[in-house]
């Protein structure tokens, strides 16, 4: 099943709407550019996560974004998808627009 994502690619400071196969991990690896990956809520009160790179912070990162509801900055990319009550990945209810007013990007040169 195809479900809707959006990707925070701190490289290019964009924010950008992707589709993904909600049971394809090797997808979510590569659009995040990792072998391994963590979660983090986007914002207090929804039911939005961010995937990130689990070991983000080990690989020397130049850069970095934050999101809301997480104090800190995140290494490298970010695939937010909403999650349903049995904690499986459902399309996000975020926009494009609503992603890019909250992210703040940072970059270590």
């Amino acid at each position: 099943m195809i479900i809707k994502g959006i990707l925070i690619d701190s490289e290019e400071r964009k924010v950008k709407p992707v589709d993904v196969e909600s049971d394809d991990i090797d997808q979510m690896h590569r659009l995040i550019k990792c072998e391994c990956f963590t979660c983090v809520r986007f914002g207090s009160e929804r039911s939005e996560m961010v995937y990130v790179d689990d070991n983000g912070l080990l690989n020397d990162p130049k850069r970095f974004f934050s999101v809301p509801g997480y104090l800190g900055w995140l290494a490298g990319n970010g695939l937010i998808l909403g999650v349903d009550r049995r904690g499986e990945s459902v399309s996000t209810e975020l926009t494009v627009e609503q992603v890019e007013s909250a992210v703040r990007f940072f970059a270590i040169d």
